[in-house]
């Protein structure tokens, strides 16, 4: 079971403006008002290369053959042997996989801190730990890899709290700067910005069902840090955020 909604098709930004679409939903108000505590679970992220169906050559969409030949032809320009560039790109998954991993509770800390600093906002639940969610988590043998798998009621049992709070993160990166240069210029094929989409959802522990969702996506650097990511998500969703006290 995997705990973040899919991301619904958003139209794509023009890229560098700095502006990000984004909408929030309550879908289930009775069991957000019954909520008394709430884990934030370590974030799903997926960093991805450009989509195909994303570039052109020519205003038309390559085929897979072609594509694995432009880069192939790119990586040929640098002088390296067959072997050599299989070692890269293994070296290259390796080290996105650590990333992603790393992203993954840098993600689950800064969100927290940034509901905690959200100037004038009180909430009813209180928010478990990430150092205890995490404890908890390890306690009961559900890891970063299996987190997934398990059910709510699986994870309430481990955690002791009446709601998750989970996100989701994808990093489109466009391709490495040499190989997309040496694809545009051999090629004349069209490479789509570097993007970011990312959801924050809650789920009641009792029913499993999703009760609250926050869907993002921003055109621009994927170099932002994940504490800048966060207080983006926290802010942009701070108006339609459950558990939120009116100041008297």
């Amino acid at each position: 079971m995997r705990f973040s909604v899919l991301l619904p098709l958003l139209a794509l930004l023009v890229s560098g403006c700095g502006r990000s679409l984004y909408t929030s939903q309550a879908l289930d108000a009775q069991a957000l008002h019954q909520h008394k505590t709430v884990a934030i679970l370590p974030f799903d992220v997926r960093i991805e290369t450009v989509k195909m169906a994303d570039l052109t050559i020519g205003g038309v969409v390559p085929t897979p053959e072609e594509v694995e030949r432009m880069v192939n032809d790119a990586y040929a320009g640098t002088d390296l042997t067959a072997a050599q560039i299989e070692q890269r790109k293994q070296a290259a998954i390796a080290s996105r996989e650590l990333r992603q991993r790393l992203i993954s509770y840098q993600m689950q800390q800064a969100v927290q801190e940034q509901l905690q600093r959200q100037r004038g906002h009180r909430y009813s639940v209180a928010f478990q730990e990430v150092l205890e969610t995490n404890r908890r988590l390890q306690k009961a043998g559900i890891t970063y890899d299996n987190l997934p798998d398990h059910t709510m009621q699986e994870l309430q049992s481990a955690l002791g709290v009446d709601a998750i709070f989970s996100g989701q993160v994808t990093l489109y990166q466009s391709l490495p700067k040499p190989i997309a240069a040496a694809m545009s210029v051999m090629t004349n094929v069209g490479i789509p910005p570097s993007h970011i989409a990312a959801n924050l959802t809650i789920h009641d522990c009792n029913n499993g069902k999703l009760v609250w969702k926050f869907d993002q996506q921003v055109v621009g650097n994927l170099g932002a840090k994940p504490g800048t990511l966060a207080k983006a998500l926290v802010h942009n969703s701070a108006h339609g955020f459950p558990y939120q006290l009116t100041n008297n």
